[in-house]
């Protein structure tokens, strides 16, 4: 189903786009506090876009050495996640009584690509050695989304690993 969507991209920034999703997936296991998700959308011009997302449901004491960069307070007021918090296994903290308690932010990455060529090149992470990879549910959201979209399925059984580091280069 085809209608306005909002994908977030980085802290503060989003895409906005009509469109419909493709295909999502993800890493998600209950009991666990981090996790991955991937959704590929298609536009209503033709251009796709491919949204990656790091969940978590961690919860730290402010003042742990375990401490990331990427803190948010914790405020029981909110409304609850859809999964349960966990506690960080270093700080071994009571989400639901402790006080003075941090919970790690989600991530948020995306990218929009003319054709199915870039959709496939932006599915991919390259590692601290500049070596490209595909994560578990990259690949299978590029399955699913392949079922769906013939050009987006040739260009990912058809890519050429070579070719990567210049679609990379041109998003």
């Amino acid at each position: 189903m085809t209608g306005p969507v909002i994908v977030h991209n980085g802290r503060d920034q989003t895409i906005r786009f009509d469109g419909e999703v493709l295909a999502f997936a993800s890493t998600y296991a209950p009991g666990r506090g981090r996790w991955t998700e991937v959704v590929i959308y298609r536009s209503t011009t033709g251009e796709y876009v491919v949204s990656k997302i790091g969940r978590s449901t961690v919860v730290h004491l402010a003042s742990s050495q375990c401490r990331r960069s990427h803190m948010l307070p914790f405020d029981r007021t909110c409304e609850p996640p859809p999964v349960p918090y966990v506690s960080c296994h270093k700080c071994r903290v009571n989400p639901h009584g402790d006080v003075g308690l941090v919970i790690e932010r989600d991530l948020f990455a995306a990218k929009i690509s003319q054709d199915a060529r870039g959709a496939v090149a932006a599915c991919y992470s390259k590692d601290k050695n500049g070596l490209f990879y595909l994560i578990e549910p990259a690949e299978r959201a590029l399955e699913a989304a392949g079922a769906l979209d013939d050009d987006l399925w040739q260009a990912f059984t058809n890519l050429d690993p070579a070719s990567l580091r210049d679609c990379m280069a041109t998003r």
